[in-house]
């Protein structure tokens, strides 16, 4: 049926029209499946494209994943401000989602990502610190045991004498367990002095080795790691927010938030202040490479989902300012739509 549809005239269009920068596709008449049935269809026959299909919901960016799952290796990048605005982390599979496809496109590997205009409209980090964020570990590499248990610390894992589930680390020796959000196992580094001996993965529940690997790439467990110089850029941004605002309730929350950070503990919900710890930030988009093919699956729901989002985000920010509770403006969180639309215009967006 795929190779019959390939052979339409419809279909060849499409992939012709693709070609030429000047054209910039309007699709009508899809629903449901026969999205991700086209989708799948361009992607592997454009190999060396990535594609972002960018929808209303992010169910409707999970969905497409799914519908793909057996032909189309699909990465998802979650939105999670809502999260963010409860004061609580997002769930640890949210960002193991999320920097999966920051890895993928910082690789250059042609990838395929599904998200929701929500998720996109969010600033993230700029790619120096994005690309900091990874550490690769290989067989035969010297590494210091101090500097990568500092790593792990700082970026949220924390430190047991049994590792068992994800976000633990252990050290005994010159073995270090540790369980990154990027895999189903955790990971057995086994060193010879400095040099890095062995890796396996190993069955959290046995402690039993299952299978030997080459190496291994290391993530946060938050999209941040709250270094040193991160802590200095918070004190000097919160000393702004003081003086902005004469309230003893607020000023408490701004020095509390600095208290946190300053002892490294109960950091929950902290990744709600990442714009504040940035000179600039980026989107998702800033990321793809040039010839990336977006996808405005529902235009005209995308736009209505966006518009309520930065309302929401209005609502939510004055609502805590009258309040005396702080909270980081919608304008540093979130791109404004219309610039996010002109980055679109950029690349050759199918509508």
């Amino acid at each position: 049926v795929k190779e019959l549809f390939r052979q339409t005239q419809s279909y060849q269009s499409i992939v012709s029209s693709l070609g030429s920068k000047n054209i910039k596709p309007w699709i009508r008449g899809l629903h449901g499946s026969s999205i991700a049935f086209l989708l799948g269809s361009l992607f592997q026959d454009l190999a060396n494209q990535s594609f972002m299909a960018i929808f209303p919901s992010q169910s409707d960016a999970e969905k497409l994943a799914q519908d793909l799952s057996n032909d189309v290796d699909v990465s998802v990048f979650p939105e999670c401000h809502n999260f963010l605005y409860q004061g609580i982390s997002p769930p640890k599979k949210h960002t193991a989602d999320r920097l999966a496809c920051f890895e993928n496109l910082m690789n250059g590997k042609p990838t395929f990502i599904s998200t929701s205009i929500k998720a996109l409209l969010q600033k993230v980090p700029p790619n120096p610190t994005i690309n900091s964020y990874f550490r690769k570990v290989k067989i035969g590499q010297e590494i210091d045991l101090a500097d990568i248990t500092a790593y792990l610390v700082d970026g949220g894992y924390g430190k047991v004498e049994l590792v068992e589930a994800k976000g633990d680390f252990a050290r005994r020796g010159n073995i270090l367990d540790i369980y990154p959000l990027n895999y189903d196992q955790p990971i057995r580094i086994d060193l010879f002095g400095d040099e890095v001996d062995d890796i396996r993965l190993f069955d959290s529940n046995t402690q039993r080795s299952t299978k030997n690997i080459n190496q291994v790439t290391l993530t946060p467990v938050r999209e941040i790691i709250f270094t040193d110089e991160i802590v200095t850029q918070w004190r000097k941004r919160s000393e702004t927010l003081i003086t902005s605002k004469s309230s003893p309730k607020y000023t408490f929350e701004i020095e509390q938030i600095t208290y946190r950070l300053e002892e490294g503990r109960d950091l929950e919900g902290l990744e709600s202040i990442i714009p504040m710890l940035h000179s600039h930030m980026s989107t998702l988009l800033d990321y793809v490479p040039p010839d990336t093919v977006p996808i405005l699956v529902e235009p005209s729901w995308v736009n209505r989902e966006a518009k309520q989002l930065i309302e929401q985000a209005e609502q939510i920010y004055q609502k805590k300012w009258d309040s005396n509770q702080f909270m980081v403006s919608p304008d540093e969180t979130f791109i404004p739509l219309g610039s996010l639309i002109s980055k679109l215009e950029e690349l050759q967006t199918i509508h």
